[in-house]
């Protein structure tokens, strides 16, 4: 899986602390990720992970994933 598009990322000279916060305020991640050109690659990059618990990816804390995800099992 090519991920060539991590490159043009507004997160990619970031802190990784910003998207990964020990206090659960994902705030700062979420203006960020707001205004990425590859933020739907991202996203979809992270929804195929199985059991991913942590950080913001694609615009969306683990928590709105994990919604994503429950929908897409009992939607089909």
């Amino acid at each position: 899986m090519t991920q060539k598009w991590r490159r043009h990322a507004a997160c990619a000279d970031m802190p990784l602390e910003i998207f990964f916060p020990e206090t659960g305020n994902y705030n700062e991640a979420r203006r960020i990720c707001e205004r990425c050109p590859v933020r739907t690659d991202c996203l979809d990059m992270a929804l195929s992970f199985a059991d991913d618990e942590y950080g913001m990816f694609g615009g969306l804390t683990p928590k709105q994933r994990g919604q994503i995800r429950w929908e897409k099992m009992w939607t089909r």
